[in-house]
């Protein structure tokens, strides 16, 4: 008699802000904690944003440390709200499905650890498991400090009768309806081991201006060079370095955006290239950083401008060589990461005035993507506003509808904070305004405003005496007054988008304004 197959255990979890490790505290997470105390044949970690990569990729090594050597699968779902159970439902119902296809000539036992993770998130767990949507042993941990000092795992037992079958209780028949019905439209699908996950913006590139960027992202995304996205703010830099990931050879693998701008500079170092124990006050851990986190995949490094002459000679080396050294310790580490890189600022500017190396805009700049603004994207304010208008409906189950006064508002503006300004401001409308129809009295004051309101004085004559000559810096700051002056009536005194409407960083900006009041 020939034994029957054993089933093949799997693990699913979320993971959470006490995985591998809680803060300040001395137990394992509840993942790290599950997992060294019961063996698994296949674990697959959902993450609900790419903050989350360091995370699981950390969790991953301390395994391997604890001779724990499980194959671990990472899905992304990229939620919008970590709170909203309608989304994370959805999304997690979706990726699931893919689980399930790559496991369909096993005979899979699947296991569900609650902890990790939003009440929503562990709510969404107990029905997809419960409604045999997803059935699922759900697992919940007992910490040491609330079990005698030893850590203990227990499978929470229901009857079967508590809750309906809800779908025919034939697996396969419901997972091959579902997934008929999903299809292959990646961006209504989670996102499993990298693929696109879902509920990304849709790229619209209606205008030959933005075909054409996206064709050609397309052709570098096939090679493994560097690519250097330059754009206005707003005008969606981050979405097309995913673009250019998706279409690459490293689509399935981990894609980790990073704001160089939000890190403060003693921490840069640390957070791109982790730490060793000790390394400094506060380290009692080690740390992986993004570029061991991010390993196999694509690091996007957005507002690299921001980043220090010390971490920029660092980061030049990595380029090169593919190895770094961690702060506090002494062997180099390898990583093969593919990266880009974006600001809005001019760094060929930034070279010739010594604020950024050459060597490394050289290398960061092996392709070079460059996005219109808005302005110049003729014919796509409608197509997007179509599409925010859709979103908002779908989130919240409404029936907006856009007045004639408020789309030929939109078409006359000039959109300084490009794509982003036009989401926020179709939001704000749609927010405010108490009935399905919306009108233009709800759009920002800015975007109703004349465009004769914003057009700056008339700049003083070219007269020039040979005999007095000139006060040319007095006349800088005339000239540079009256252009601050309108670029702020223009945006209703919003600093970042008239510093995007004039060309210049908010530091910028905001250093212009000191010099007027000293």
């Amino acid at each position: 008699m020939i034994d029957a197959m054993p089933d093949y255990q799997i693990l699913l979890s979320f993971v959470g802000n006490r995985d591998p490790f809680p803060v300040n505290e001395t137990e394992d997470g509840p993942l790290l904690a599950l997992l060294v105390e019961r063996g698994f044949d296949a674990i697959y970690l959902v993450l609900s944003s790419p903050d989350y990569l360091e995370r699981a990729r950390t969790l991953e090594a301390i395994l391997g440390q604890r001779g724990v050597r499980t194959s671990i699968s990472l899905i992304s779902l990229e939620l919008d709200s970590v709170v909203d159970y309608e989304e994370i439902f959805s999304k997690l119902h979706s990726a699931l499905l893919q689980v399930v296809e790559r496991n369909v000539f096993r005979r899979p036992r699947y296991h569900i650890l609650l902890d990790p993770g939003t009440p929503q998130m562990q709510t969404c767990w107990f029905l997809l498991a419960r409604s045999n949507l997803f059935p699922a042993t759900l697992l919940q941990g007992i910490p040491p400090k609330f079990n005698h000092g030893k850590y203990r795992v227990r499978e929470i037992d229901f009857k079967a009768s508590v809750l309906p079958v809800m779908v025919s209780p034939e697996r396969d028949t419901c997972v091959a309806e579902d997934h008929a019905t999903y299809g292959d439209e990646k961006t209504s699908r989670g996102s499993c081991s990298g693929d696109q996950p879902a509920g990304l913006p849709v790229i619209v590139a209606e205008a030959p201006a933005m075909r054409e960027v996206l064709e050609t992202a397309r052709q570098v995304a096939k090679y493994d060079v560097t690519v250097l996205i330059r754009g206005e703010t707003g005008t969606g830099k981050s979405l097309l370095a995913r673009y250019v990931h998706d279409h690459s050879g490293r689509s399935k693998q981990p894609f980790l955006p990073v704001n160089c701008g939000a890190i403060p500079r003693e921490l840069a170092e640390s957070e791109l290239f982790g730490h060793g124990a000790g390394a400094f006050t506060g380290a009692e851990r080690e740390r992986l950083g993004y570029f061991r986190a991010a390993d196999g995949g694509t690091i996007f490094l957005d507002e690299v401008a921001e980043l220090s002459a010390e971490i920029q000679a660092k980061l030049l080396r990595v380029i090169e060589s593919g190895r770094f050294i961690p702060m506090g310790k002494d062997a180099e580490t390898a990583t093969s990461v593919r990266l880009l890189a974006a600001t809005h600022q001019d760094l060929r500017e930034l070279v010739r005035t010594g604020k950024f190396r050459r060597d490394l805009f050289e290398r960061l700049n092996q392709a070079e993507l460059t996005l219109p603004p808005l302005r110049e994207r003729d014919g796509e304010i409608d197509r997007l506003v179509e599409e925010f208008l859709s979103r908002w409906n779908g989130k919240y189950g409404e029936a907006r509808r856009l007045d004639a006064d408020l789309l030929e508002a939109v078409r006359n503006y000039s959109w300084p904070g490009n794509i982003r300004e036009l989401e926020n401001a179709i939001f704000r409308a749609c927010s405010t305004c108490p009935t399905e129809s919306v009108g233009a009295r709800y759009l920002p004051p800015e975007v109703t405003r004349p465009p004769s309101a914003a057009t700056p004085a008339a700049l003083p004559t070219l007269d020039f005496d040979p005999d007095r000559g000139v006060d040319l810096a007095t006349l800088k700051l005339v000239f540079e007054k009256r252009y601050v002056d309108a670029a702020l009536a223009c945006t209703g005194g919003n600093k970042e988008r008239a510093a995007s409407l004039l060309g210049m960083d908010g530091a910028a900006l905001r250093k212009a304004l000191r010099e007027r009041l000293a």
